[in-house]
């Protein structure tokens, strides 16, 4: 089911709306491209990259960069945020202007960071995801 959650008067497609309650979300938001609900092995793999740290993808909340015009100030003001992982994402695409390298935690403010490629491409490709591990062990909770 689909539901919104308002961000400085803006309404976000949020797909898991009761992430976005104190008591439950775990400070994480994952930015997608594509909904992962209707693929169960691209969830699974979702689920165990972030498992490996400790973090429950459950209690993150999920955003689709094709159905909203995302922006790193609007992300910014969930409240509790300190963790965002962009898979298949450019920092540009919501309008973070650095110098990006994919696989690598960036740190601005109070919010880690770390860009990668796909879920589709992690999936079927092994050097992708090490060098995604590489990054996240930095990150284990």
């Amino acid at each position: 089911m689909l539901r919104t959650y308002k961000i400085k008067d803006k309404a976000l497609s949020v797909e898991r709306m009761e992430a976005l309650k104190p008591e439950i979300f775990n400070g994480c938001v994952l930015i997608l491209r594509g909904n992962i609900y209707n693929n169960d092995s691209l969830k699974d793999l979702l689920s165990k990259i972030l498992g490996a740290i400790g973090i429950d993808f459950n209690k993150s909340l999920v955003l689709n960069i094709e159905k909203d015009k995302l922006h790193i100030k609007e992300i910014k003001n969930i409240q509790g945020i300190c963790l965002l992982f962009g898979f298949g994402t450019h920092p540009k695409e919501i309008n973070l202007n650095l110098i990006f390298e994919p696989y690598y935690v960036m740190k601005i403010g109070d919010i880690k960071m770390c860009f990668s490629a796909s879920l589709s491409d992690l999936k079927e490709n092994i050097n992708l995801k090490q060098k995604l591990w590489k990054a996240l062990k930095s990150l284990k909770v």
